[in-house]
């Protein structure tokens, strides 16, 4: 069996998201805990077909804990990673 190829990636880059509806309330629970009393709700930016960039921590740091077998999926299973060209 051949071994998957790999690509060397760094969770400061950026990944796209289509949030769920889920999603979009745990970001706004987020928000609200950490700087709601500070800034007012900023949501985030999606294009026109719903996806959203984040870096990759932020991701996992946001949506995390709202990650569980069984769970109402924050954003769509399929991701898109960015990748500077060589």
């Amino acid at each position: 069996m051949k071994a998957p190829q790999t690509i060397p990636f760094n969770v400061n880059q950026y990944v796209r998201v289509r949030l769920t509806d889920t999603g979009r309330k745990v970001h706004a629970e987020h928000y609200q805990r950490h700087v709601g009393n500070v800034f007012p709700y900023q949501p985030p930016v999606e294009d026109a077909d719903g996806w959203s960039k984040w870096q990759m921590w932020e991701l996992a740091n946001i949506f995390g804990g709202s990650m569980y077998i069984g769970c109402e999926v924050p954003f769509m299973p399929d991701i898109e990673i960015e990748v500077d060209e060589p």
